[in-house]
Order: C-alpha cells, then structure tokens, then sequence
C-alpha cells in the first residue's frame, strides 16, 4: 500500500488461462478495391494472425506476469517492464 493516490503502487498481472479470440479483418481504405471482403476468411491469414496473437498472449499465462508501476503510470511515465517477463514466476 502506498500513503498517495491511488494508493498502490505497484500491481502484477497475470491470466489464468490462455484466452480465445475471435477476428473479422477488413480493410479500412474504401480505395483498396477490397471494401466489404473479411481478409479473415483467408485460411493461411486467419490461422497466422490467431497463432501470432496466442503465442503474444502465452507470455501472460500463470506462472507469469506483468509488473505495473501504477503510480508511474497514473502520472504520466512508461512504467510497464516486459525485458524480463520470463523470469517473472508467482510465488
């Protein structure tokens, strides 16, 4: 606990499990020739943008963790450290 706002000051986030995700990809320029198409429904596309943003969320699966200076952030610093995710482990 921390004597200022917000009172904490640092805090450390982890998920229980690897979350699902579900995407529609469509192109944002209305000049692309693409306007309508779901770039999604591409197998090879699909499959890699999916696999990409499991493996980058894996990184957040118990045992490990993000550590937050939230006072840092709450003023306004960078505070958040991934150099050293992996050797983060919950005790």
């Amino acid at each position: 606990m921390a004597p200022d706002y917000p009172f904490v000051s640092k805090i450390e986030i982890s998920l229980a499990t690897q979350p699902f995700c579900n995407l529609r990809l469509t192109p944002v320029s209305k000049d692309s020739g693409l306007n309508g198409i779901d770039l999604g429904s591409i197998p090879f596309l699909n499959d890699w943008i999916k696999d990409s943003i499991r493996f980058g969320l894996a990184a957040y699966v118990t045992p490990r963790y993000v550590s937050i200076d939230l006072a840092a952030l709450l003023h306004g610093y960078v505070a958040l450290n991934f150099d050293d995710l992996n050797d983060h482990v919950c005790k």
